[in-house]
């Protein structure tokens, strides 16, 4: 490694004002996938492993429609299916809040990652997302952009005193500067997450964009997986389709979560749906600052 070049990159930037870039959270959110199975020689595991308790090679004898076949069969959950667990998927997903990344590392079996680390390194000169619905609200629009701007200027003012750590001075920094995650997952936690997080009743937009962004990358590569991502809210599964405040107490529901017996235990914070609250407003254009 060039260390002259690390610590350029990475050190205090003593002395120099905040640059902050502001951009529309919703457009922020980018998703790339790094690694993937060979299609062929999975399709031969997953075939393998279905009928492992009777053949020993059955990919070496079945005919085409016995390999669609069984393959339907183990992503249907109508055969053993531990060969599922075999396929993994690496991605980079960027662009998400803190709350967003935390969202996601909920998720503990069958996933690992590697987070961004606001300790690492000098932050002053970082983008901010901006929650498009804030542009329904000009003035206090522009109060948040100033307190980010403070914000940083004060972690900037510690870090520059060169008695406080990057790892307090952070303390100063808005949860909405963007982050990247490697994110590495087998296909049955895969779809699980998928099957929970496009639900648009409680989860926030940057989580169903993010895996919706997952699933098209999966299905360019495997076209025969696609039809396997299925949101909960369309077979009945999702949490928030049941009754009381403990399954969906944040917004009133939408068309695909009404229940028809809402009784006293229904109750939540809003009296406007998700897509009401944060996607009826204007995209946030873009703009750079200097503190």
């Amino acid at each position: 490694m060039n260390l002259k070049r690390i610590k350029q990159m990475f050190g205090i930037k003593k002395g120099q004002k905040p640059r902050t870039k502001f951009i529309d959270n919703l457009m922020a959110v980018k998703v790339e996938l790094i690694d993937w199975p060979d299609p062929e020689r999975l399709k031969r595991v997953f075939v393998n492993m279905s009928q492992a308790s009777w053949y020993k090679d059955y990919m070496m004898e079945a005919a085409e429609e016995d390999v669609e076949e069984t393959i339907d069969g183990l992503m249907n959950g109508r055969m053993l299916g531990q060969g599922l667990e075999h396929a993994k998927f690496c991605f980079r997903v960027e662009g998400l809040s803190l709350h967003g990344t935390h969202s996601l590392v909920r998720n503990r079996i069958g996933i690992c990652y590697m987070q961004q680390s606001q300790a690492v390194k000098d932050f002053r000169h970082s983008d901010v997302l901006v929650p498009r619905a804030f542009t329904k609200f000009p003035e206090l629009l522009e109060r948040y952009e100033n307190w980010v701007q403070e914000g940083k200027r004060l972690y900037s003012d510690f870090l520059d005193t060169g008695e406080i750590a990057n790892g307090d001075a952070r303390f100063c920094l808005p949860k909405t500067i963007p982050s990247w995650c490697y994110v590495s997952v087998t296909l049955p936690t895969l779809l699980s997450i998928y099957a929970k997080r496009v639900c648009d009743q409680e989860e926030h937009p940057e989580m169903n964009i993010m895996v919706q962004d997952m699933k098209i990358l999966v299905s360019e590569k495997f076209p025969w997986m696609t039809s396997y991502f299925k949101s909960h809210c369309g077979d009945g599964r999702c949490f928030h389709q049941k009754r009381g405040y403990t399954a969906n107490c944040i917004y009133k529901r939408n068309d695909d979560h009404k229940v028809s017996d809402e009784g006293e235990n229904d109750w939540t914070l809003h009296d406007k749906t998700r897509n009401e609250l944060m996607y009826g407003s204007d995209q946030y254009e873009t703009k750079e600052v200097q503190s």
